[in-house]
């Protein structure tokens, strides 16, 4: 394990989450590198977190899987007005360490405020993605993402399940090397839901210390914080848009930098396959 690393059984002595303390500290936050034309990555601004842990590896089939046989949960897609593709469907035996996919952030909230955890905002989201490196794209750095990570144009992708007709898709969490942070798959496999309501103009006006996103989402919705603190996850509009990072298997260079960002409704049914997401916790939970 690196330094500050944790394991935690899920609740009824579960498969373990593997968790990693990224320190207390500032980070530059948003296009680093000056080289995107969207304006939701700028101004590029300091923003000090306070110590937290994120899981290693995004939430797997064999975690989420537990997580449904302990609690009988059906996901929103399984529930009357869904339909499939399913999560389970993609979930057989043998693919235990691939990452969930067919989840929104309704299902993951459900699973993370079960596991005592919850999901990171998007300042700590992304500063995990960057390892500890200053001023760079990638989780690794800056040089081109070759076959640092399952994005469309790796070579390797070991274990791939294809997902599509030119043979992308998911492969296990883990399988490309970590970041300075000891974390995998910040970049590609799976897009990962953060906490925060999204807005595009959000930077502009952030709290320099442990934001936690807007009030307002993108379209003008009251965007209450979720504080993680009891049931209040039940309470969020499923309309309400929600912070997605990270690129995934099908994304190409633009779309797996740590500074990307897109969104979508919390319960939002569209592109199933290319969405996950990873735990977090507070230090002094």
């Amino acid at each position: 394990m690196v330094d500050g690393a944790l394991s935690i059984p899920l609740p009824g002595d579960g498969p373990p989450v593997e968790f990693v303390t990224i320190p207390e500290g500032p980070f530059l936050m948003g296009d680093v590198m000056g080289r995107s034309p969207e304006a939701d990555t700028r101004p590029v601004h300091e923003v000090w977190l306070d110590a937290y842990r994120l899981a290693a590896t995004p939430i797997t089939n064999e975690q989420f899987a537990w997580f449904t046989r302990e609690t009988a949960y059906m996901t929103t897609r399984e529930q009357p007005g869904g339909g499939p593709p399913y999560w389970h469907q993609y979930a057989e035996p043998g693919r235990e360490r691939y990452p969930v996919i067919c989840v929104n952030w309704i299902d993951l909230a459900a699973f993370a405020a079960w596991a005592g955890c919850r999901l990171p905002t998007e300042a700590e989201w992304e500063k995990g993605a960057r390892g500890g490196v200053e001023r760079a794209d990638y989780p690794w750095g800056d040089a081109e993402p070759g076959d640092h990570c399952n994005w469309r144009g790796a070579a390797a992708k070991p274990g791939v399940v294809a997902l599509n007709g030119q043979g992308w898709g998911m492969t296990p969490v883990g399988s490309y090397s970590p970041n300075g942070h000891g974390l995998y798959d910040m970049s590609g496999n799976v897009w990962e839901w953060c906490s925060d309501a999204y807005s595009a103009a959000y930077y502009a006006d952030s709290p320099a210390r442990n934001p936690a996103g807007p009030l307002v989402d993108e379209h003008g919705s009251p965007a209450p914080i979720v504080t993680w603190d009891g049931s209040d996850h039940l309470d969020a509009d499923p309309e309400l848009y929600r912070s997605i990072r990270g690129g995934c298997w099908e994304n190409n260079t633009f779309g797996i930098r740590c500074c990307e960002r897109i969104y979508a409704r919390a319960g939002s049914h569209r592109k199933p396959l290319v969405g996950g997401g990873r735990l977090a916790m507070s230090v002094d939970a």
